[in-house]
């Protein structure tokens, strides 16, 4: 939050025990020129690898059929330090999936788990 209090020129950021931060009006006054920095700069997304399918996105169905599942919003494992977490020499990542051929309802959804070996290629989709 922003102590309203303290109107000092210096820019000083601090925790208090509940590991909250505590920024000064010149703490939140010198954020536009940060935003000129590229180091803070969000990375560059290309649109078109958002669309790629995870091959292995699929149920396989009481019959033993298999149905086709479309995966979005997903979230890596992760360990206390916030890296990608190694169970067992995989890297675990949760997202939500539907039937690739249902409708668009999110409340079709469900959670999907998926596995990546930590010795794939992790440039590539399909080693999920």
């Amino acid at each position: 939050f922003v102590d309203k209090n303290d109107l000092s020129a210096n820019v000083i950021t601090t925790n208090d025990d509940n590991q909250e931060a505590h920024y000064t009006r010149a703490d939140m006054n010198s954020i536009p020129d940060a935003m000129n920095d590229s180091k803070y700069w969000a990375p560059k997304i290309n649109t078109d690898d958002l669309k790629k399918e995870i091959p292995s996105a699929y149920q396989t169905n009481a019959d033993g059929s298999q149905t086709k599942l479309r995966v979005w919003d997903s979230w890596p494992v992760q360990d206390i330090n916030g890296a990608a977490a190694d169970y067992h020499g995989y890297h675990l990542a949760v997202g939500l999936v539907a039937d690739a051929a249902g409708t668009e309802h999110w409340y079709d959804a469900k959670m999907g788990l998926f596995a990546q070996k930590l010795t794939d290629n992790t440039d590539d989709i399909a080693s999920w």
